[in-house]
């Protein structure tokens, strides 16, 4: 359960770090809607992205997994579609941009947390 919360957190941050970084992504509610965003991407992410990735694994294939990036926006685009009071883009290329910049901080924050804790032990 403490993971969940800590990745949560971590995905909480780094989509405030778009939000901050992206002019044509804006979340509104300040922390509160930043936390509910990041809720409903990690819940959209686990349920909905697999079933679309399995779907289209064939134009994964064939792009050398470049279309994983159209799928990460997409699940951008859903959670604006359940909460449209929350988050609003741009257009799609701000979509797409605001999902590798999600991606990429997401990561990097966790790689530093995780990686740091196995270390210390």
């Amino acid at each position: 359960m403490r993971s969940l919360l800590l990745r949560w957190l971590l995905l909480s941050l780094a989509v405030a770090f778009t939000d901050w970084l992206l002019p044509g992504f804006i979340i509104y509610q300040g922390a509160a809607g930043v936390a509910i965003v990041a809720a409903l991407l990690g819940i959209v992410n686990a349920v909905i992205r697999p079933i679309v990735k399995l779907l289209t694994c064939p134009l994964i294939f064939f792009t050398l997994g470049l279309f994983s990036l159209v799928i990460n926006a997409l699940m951008l685009i859903i959670v604006q579609q359940l909460r449209p009071d929350l988050i609003y883009l741009e257009n799609f290329t701000t979509t797409l941009i605001a999902s590798i910049i999600i991606s990429i901080a997401s990561a990097v924050l966790n790689m530093t947390l995780y990686d740091g804790r196995r270390y210390r032990r």
